[in-house]
């Protein structure tokens, strides 16, 4: 919950301050995403990677020092957090996609609200409430729309 509210406002504050450069930078680690999901679930530990990599990149383009230290702070001291609540499934990792090409499309339009709430879907997709539905959506639905 403490990273998932950091990470929303370092999402709106990251559409509000992106240049094409920061842009063409996301789109370049998407790419990466979209070919390690070509290799299926055995790729799972690179998609992984390239994820965590996104993650920093995006608080990094918030421009906001203290996200940066904050976050970098847990990313840094709680190595495999992450791996322990995702799911190592291929529909996981293209839904995970799906989450990442809404969120660039957002920051590109410079739509703060649309950045924010895409953060907030991926980290109910990716790390779900005790009382939700599997990948973590309220409603029991996945989002298809990759």
């Amino acid at each position: 919950v403490f990273r998932k509210a950091l990470e929303v406002s370092a999402a709106a504050w990251a559409a509000a301050k992106a240049d094409k450069k920061d842009i063409d930078k996301l789109k370049k680690l998407v790419s990466d995403l979209e070919g390690v999901i070509k290799t299926g679930i055995e790729g799972f530990d690179l998609f992984y990677k390239v994820e965590d990599k996104l993650h920093r990149v995006l608080v990094r383009m918030a421009r906001n020092p203290l996200f940066e230290s904050v976050l970098n702070a847990v990313y840094d001291n709680y190595p495999g957090y992450n791996k322990e609540i995702v799911v190592r499934r291929l529909d996981f990792m293209k839904l995970t996609l799906g989450d990442w090409k809404r969120l660039i499309s957002a920051i590109a339009k410079g739509d703060t609200n649309g950045a924010g709430w895409a953060m907030t879907d991926h980290f109910l997709n990716v790390a779900p409430l005790p009382s939700t539905a599997p990948f973590g959506r309220r409603d029991g639905e996945r989002k298809n729309d990759m």
